[in-house]
């Protein structure tokens, strides 16, 4: 509580202030900021910007940028993970989903290393007044929505669909 509001009196005199929180999206850390005693008004006019983000693991890709020739091929999403996530076969044309079955690079595994889906979330005019009115998540996200923003759902959707991760790897950080 006395750290949240140390920062706010540092970003109030013009420092850059970068922290972490654990929220489960980058809208998630308004109401938690507000719930450790930061006053509305001055978390609107503070916050720049939030970034929440959650590693997947990558398909096998040997040592280059595509997928190992002993490990990685081209794999057929399961429908009813789609089905989990709202999505259809219909609506991967033209991905690439690759899953890889294991090799002496990934130790069996199929995965090597791992990569980080975002959500940016853009603190605009329009998101500094909903937050001096203290409004709950949902419509902070449906503003960050009309606004384009990206969730985390939909980068690691799209990290499937180009075949870097694969669907059970989305399941399990977006459920």
């Amino acid at each position: 509580m006395e750290t949240a509001q140390l920062a706010i009196r540092a970003a109030l005199t013009g420092h850059l202030v970068f922290s972490t929180l654990h929220t489960n999206s980058a809208a998630g850390a308004i109401p938690r900021l507000l719930d450790m005693g930061v006053e509305p008004f001055l978390l609107s006019a503070t916050l720049v910007a939030v970034v929440a983000q959650r590693l997947v693991r990558k398909v096998c890709d040997g040592l280059v940028r595509k997928v190992c020739d002993g490990c990685g091929e081209p794999a057929a999403p399961d429908p009813a993970q789609l089905a989990m996530l709202g999505l259809d076969e219909s609506s991967l044309a033209g991905a690439e989903p690759r899953a890889g079955r294991g090799c002496g690079l990934c130790r069996q595994t199929g995965y090597r290393g791992r990569m980080a889906v975002f959500e940016y979330l853009n603190v605009d005019p329009r998101l500094r007044q909903m937050i001096a009115e203290r409004r709950d998540v949902a419509e902070l996200e449906q503003a960050a929505r009309d606004a384009g923003q990206t969730f985390l759902r939909e980068d690691a959707i799209t990290k499937f669909r180009d075949g870097r991760t694969t669907l059970s790897e989305v399941l399990r950080v977006v459920s």
